[in-house]
């Protein structure tokens, strides 16, 4: 009974720790940001289910201090974006920004001095970049950062850091946005307060055959459950 009081404790409190980098075949966090034009761009408009031409996604995340001197950002980007306008109207790509506010016109700079290509996105708080496990708040930010997210929203590449050759970085993103997009599964994504009510029962004692069936769940489901709850403690504890 402990134990599973403690992964419950790390189910609730796990989105609020400092987050790895959104792994491979894991759902994309939807965000909204604004571009240099000071429009408004969401993720939603390229994958679907909302999107009418739904297509792969890339992310590049960098700041300035990333690309001076040969820094990684500096040496990464222009290969990312080599990459896209090869593969033009096939991806979308987009450089996403995490200096703050204060540093707005030194990015715009940036991007006209370097012909920056894509669509390059504001994070001036850092809230995609928390939502993809790459910020960890007070500005800590591992970059370079790069994802590639399908057509049907799901993380197909991710990585931290930049040491590859230009070739090979352009065939892992080529395996990685020209796959067959993941599907969800059959029985659809349960959310967050459908988890914690399941465990919830569970803790306390309840029947578990009935309350899987009160909160949507297959017994297979329910033990999926807590097989994922057992992953995340395994992760937080270290093991």
């Amino acid at each position: 009974m402990k134990i599973l009081q403690v992964i419950l404790y790390l189910l609730l409190v796990s989105p609020l720790l400092a987050a790895d980098i959104l792994p491979v075949g894991s759902e994309s966090r939807k965000f909204l940001n604004f571009n240099l034009q000071n429009k408004s761009v969401a993720l939603s408009e390229f994958v679907a289910p909302k999107s009418k031409n739904p297509k792969p996604v890339v992310l590049s995340f960098w700041a300035l201090w990333c690309t001076a001197d040969g820094k990684a950002c500096g040496r990464e980007m222009p290969m990312v974006q080599a990459w896209a306008e090869k593969n033009k109207d096939k991806v979308e790509l987009f450089f996403i920004n995490l200096d703050s506010k204060g540093d707005a016109d030194k990015v715009r700079e940036y991007v006209e001095r370097t012909h920056l290509g894509g669509t390059v996105l504001l994070d001036f708080y850092q809230t995609t970049g928390k939502a993809y496990g790459v910020c960890e708040g007070n500005n800590l930010c591992k970059i370079p950062a790069l994802f590639v997210i399908d057509a049907n929203g799901f993380v197909r590449f991710s990585a931290q850091g930049f040491e590859k050759t230009e070739a090979e970085l352009d065939a892992e993103l080529s395996k990685a946005a020209f796959a067959a997009p993941l599907q969800s599964s059959s029985g659809g994504d349960l959310l967050p307060p459908m988890k914690l009510a399941a465990l919830h029962s569970l803790l306390v004692g309840l029947n578990t055959p009935e309350q899987a069936k009160k909160v949507g769940l297959t017994p297979d489901q329910l033990l999926a459950l807590l097989k994922e709850a057992e992953a995340i403690a395994k992760k937080q504890w270290g093991l």
